[in-house]
């Protein structure tokens, strides 16, 4: 994962890990993007900004 929380896209990992197929990557860079958006989504959440959420 630290690839990939590097910003390594699939492919390069792919290429450094020998991974043969995307998926096995983009197991990887899946939950680095989980990792980001939770901290993110908390740093937010202590800056205590809001948004507002339209349905369409």
């Amino acid at each position: 994962m630290e690839l990939a929380g590097a910003g390594c896209s699939e492919h390069e990992i792919m290429a450094q890990l020998g991974h043969v197929t995307p998926q096995m990557a983009a197991l990887y860079t899946k939950a680095a993007r989980r990792k980001s958006l939770a901290a993110s989504g908390a740093k937010k959440l202590e800056a205590g900004e809001r948004t507002i959420v339209l349905k369409v």
